[in-house]
């Protein structure tokens, strides 16, 4: 693209953002009250800059008969939890599912609009593309999906951002594209063992608390000598075998603890943990930028763009400005990036999931049926 033309469709852009921002009340806006020359987006108050009253009034209207389809799910105290979608009209809903696997079902409901307050039931997981199958018995009204394909970098689109409808806008921020999987990590800072005439091992200097070290009774000073039966020699080695293995698996450590002056070896299991628990704690921009998802990576497809919408916003709709559904929020990754699967992601693995449950539904069905069948042969 020339220089030319791309300053055109950044000025283009910014004229259009700052007419639709100006006031916050969401007016339209006739050609008659274009600006001769574009505003600046320095001009402009912040919060118009990122999701003016004129812009997300737009969305607010174009997604109004859609916004039913998406369902927040609920603690039974009122938090917002994750947000999900409707994808079948028989009560079936899918969302992000490391946001939910470590909530008990009994405390999760649903808030139906028009319904109000159900109970939700975790159908399944897929663990590929993080996505969930959750089940309301009351009808809702399914999303429906638009093509993903044609949207491009720099296109406006939308999302709801919290339980009451919000929306937040933003622009597709790169093309599309894998994000590759972050392994599992133990929960330890690593050191060089230094001073000691032996140097094989890491030294552990810290250890953080509510991480799978910290449960499994690891403490500073400890020294990892081997990983899943692997010698190490170095913090860099124990980092690249743990990161082999995924969240939620555990691993065999043999560690090295000095009691009484005498080094003692110990072996133990160590069940890992997410990345951004323990690497957002040591990374600036990341402790500024707030929540980020649990996962974060390991899709094979996503939409990036920057809407700011936190981790309990995923599971929602990706919106374009014409109202299309074009893909669900599946990842905050910081203050300035977002992940969406495209439409065709979403579907597909709805479809597949769906279709085991009522396979299973019906085998339970055809079960039932039998044992009352033989109860019945039995009384005669």
């Amino acid at each position: 693209m020339n220089k030319g033309l791309l300053k055109r469709r950044c000025a283009s852009f910014l004229l259009f953002a700052a007419c639709c921002c100006g006031n916050g009340r969401g007016q339209e806006v006739s050609e008659e009250a274009l600006p001769t020359t574009a505003l600046s987006g320095e001009s402009l108050h912040q919060v118009e800059r990122l999701n003016g009253g004129g812009v997300t009034s737009i969305f607010a209207k174009v997604i109004a008969g859609r916004a039913q389809s998406i369902v927040p799910i609920e603690t039974t105290n009122g938090k917002l939890v994750v947000l999900s979608v409707a994808v079948a009209s028989n009560g079936y809903l899918v969302s992000k599912a490391s946001e939910l696997e470590e909530m008990e079902t009994g405390r999760l409901i649903a808030r139906i609009q028009g319904q109000g307050l159900v109970s939700v039931r975790m159908v399944q997981m897929q663990k590929e593309n993080d996505l969930a199958l959750l089940k309301v018995e009351v009808p809702v009204v399914p999303i429906e999906w638009a093509a993903s394909t044609a949207l491009k970098t720099g296109f406006l689109v939308g999302a709801q951002s919290n339980a009451r409808g919000a929306m937040r806008v933003g622009i597709v921020s790169a093309a599309p594209r894998s994000i590759e999987r972050e392994g599992g990590v133990i929960g330890v800072l690593l050191g060089e063992r230094i001073g000691e005439q032996r140097k094989e091992g890491a030294l552990v200097n810290q250890v953080f608390e509510g991480s799978g070290a910290a449960e499994a009774g690891m403490k500073s000073g400890d020294v990892v000598l081997s990983v899943a039966g692997k010698r190490v020699n170095s913090p860099q080695e124990v980092t690249e075998m743990v990161s082999a293995f995924d969240v939620g698996e555990s691993v065999a450590l043999v560690l090295e603890r000095r009691v009484d002056g005498k080094a003692a070896k110990s072996t133990i299991e160590v069940t890992l943990g997410y990345r951004r628990k323990v690497a957002d704690r040591l990374e600036r921009n990341q402790v500024l930028s707030g929540a980020s998802s649990n996962r974060r990576a390991g899709f094979e497809n996503v939409i990036q763009h920057d809407i700011p919408i936190g981790p309990e916003a995923m599971g929602g709709v990706l919106f374009t400005i014409e109202g299309k559904a074009v893909g669900m929020n599946i990842a905050r990754r910081d203050r300035v990036t977002t992940y969406a699967l495209p439409s065709e992601i979403v579907q597909r693995v709805a479809r597949d999931m769906i279709a085991v449950d009522l396979g299973a539904a019906k085998a339970r069905a055809l079960a039932l049926e039998g044992e009352e069948s033989t109860g019945d042969a039995a009384e005669r």
